[in-house]
């Protein structure tokens, strides 16, 4: 059995080298890409942690730093899923629109269920406000 490493499709292909850029981008931005992942999934979160600040800069404590670096690590594999639900959506013969846009919706989701997970687990002043 020959193993194949590049995949033959042109989504897989754009979602693996993705998937690595932004494992790469997630250590080399030193935060920042977390940042930004956070301000984009900031308007859902802001309704689950009502008392949770907009700016970055107010959060304190240990758990901040890691937050910020693992979390874009995580989020690179939803390139990987949405390449893989791209191609079985494309079997069903789905439109191009439909297909490009449950991509970019699988990429939103995954990065608001991330930071939600993180901001549960990790933070217990803000897993506190939800039981005000």
């Amino acid at each position: 059995m020959k193993l194949k490493l590049w995949p033959s499709t042109n989504v897989m292909r754009f979602s693996l080298i993705a998937f690595i850029i932004c494992l790469a981008l997630s250590l080399l931005s030193m935060g920042l890409l977390g940042g930004l992942l956070y301000y984009i999934a900031l308007p859902l979160l802001a309704l689950i942690f009502p008392k949770l600040p907009t700016d970055i800069n107010a959060w304190h404590g240990d758990w901040v730093w890691p937050a910020m670096i693992s979390m874009p690590m995580l989020w690179a594999f939803s390139f990987l899923m949405a390449g893989w639900v791209y191609l079985y959506l494309k079997k069903l013969d789905w439109t191009i629109l439909t297909l490009k846009t449950s991509y970019i919706v699988i990429l939103l989701i995954w990065n608001f269920i991330i930071w939600l997970i993180l901001l549960m687990s990790i933070s217990p002043e803000l897993s506190s406000s939800l039981s005000n």
